[in-house]
C-alpha cells in the first residue's frame, strides 16, 4: 500500500513539473510588444495651426486704443463682450517682451494693455518702445486692479513695425548732429539729407518709418527713424 501511494505521488509531481515547463515556451500573449520592428506611431496631441498673417488680415477690422478707452472697458470689462472672438488689427507701443507674448500699451500706466501671443521668431525681431501693428483674435478681456483692462490675443501674428503719420512741421532742428522735422511738437522725424532739404517749417507732410517712444532725455518724446516722405 505504501509503495502504491509513493508511485501515485511521484506521478502527480511529474505532471506538475511538465505543466510548469510548458508555460515558458509561449510567453504571455497579453504583454505589450517590445520588438524593434513595431512601426505603430505614438499618439500625438492635436495642436491647431495658427492662421497665417494674410488669412487673419482678410477678416480683420481695425481697433484703436482710443476707441477702447472711450468705451470705458477698463472700468467694466463686460462692456467689451461685443469685441470678443473677433479679428482685429491693433497698433501700439511695445511695453515688454516675454518668452511667449508681447505686451502693448501707450505707456506703463495705461488703462488699456494688450497681451499678444506671437511666434518665437517674431518676438525676436521686436524692441521695447517700438510701435508695431499686430493682427489677431481677441480671446478675453480681464480686469487688473481698479482701472486697467488686459486684452488677450492668443491667435495672432506680427504685421509690421512701419508707421505712417501726417502733420505740419513745427520746426527743423538737430540732435547729436542729426537733423529732424518736429511734428505735433513732440515727434522728431529723421529724414535723409536730401529729403529734409525739400521741406520747410509750416509744410504739411506725410511720412512712413519706425516710430519709437523715447526712454532717455531728448528734446522730443517720440522719434521716427528710417523715415521717408509719402506723396
Amino acid at each position: 500500500m505504501k509503495k502504491l501511494l509513493a508511485l501515485m505521488l511521484a506521478a502527480a509531481l511529474a505532471l506538475s513539473l511538465a505543466a510548469c515547463g510548458g508555460g515558458g515556451e509561449t510567453g504571455d500573449n497579453n504583454m505589450p510588444s517590445t520588438r524593434s520592428g513595431d512601426t505603430t506611431p505614438p499618439e500625438t496631441e492635436n495642436v491647431p495651426d495658427i492662421p497665417s498673417k494674410e488669412e487673419l488680415l482678410q477678416s480683420a477690422t481695425e481697433i484703436t486704443r482710443d476707441e477702447l478707452y472711450e468705451a470705458r472697458i477698463f472700468e467694466n470689462v463686460l462692456k467689451g463682450d461685443d469685441y470678443l472672438n473677433n479679428t482685429y488689427t491693433y497698433r501700439n507701443y511695445v511695453n515688454s517682451i516675454e518668452e511667449e507674448y508681447v505686451t502693448m500699451s501707450y505707456n506703463v500706466n495705461d488703462n488699456i494693455i494688450f497681451k499678444v501671443y506671437l511666434d518665437r521668431e517674431e518676438l525676436k525681431t521686436l524692441n521695447v518702445g517700438e510701435q508695431i501693428t499686430v493682427v489677431g483674435i481677441l480671446d478675453s478681456i480681464e480686469k487688473q486692479g481698479d482701472l486697467t483692462a488686459i486684452f488677450t490675443m492668443k491667435t495672432a501674428r506680427f504685421v509690421t513695425n512701419i508707421s505712417k503719420i501726417s502733420g505740419v512741421i513745427g520746426e527743423k532742428s538737430s540732435f547729436n548732429g542729426e537733423r529732424y522735422c518736429l511734428l505735433f511738437g513732440v515727434t522728431a522725424v529723421f529724414l535723409d539729407s536730401e529729403e529734409i532739404n525739400t521741406v520747410s517749417t509750416g509744410d504739411k507732410i506725410t511720412v512712413e518709418g519706425i516710430m519709437t517712444k523715447c526712454t532717455s532725455a531728448r528734446p522730443y518724446e517720440y522719434e521716427m527713424r528710417d523715415a521717408k516722405l509719402v506723396n
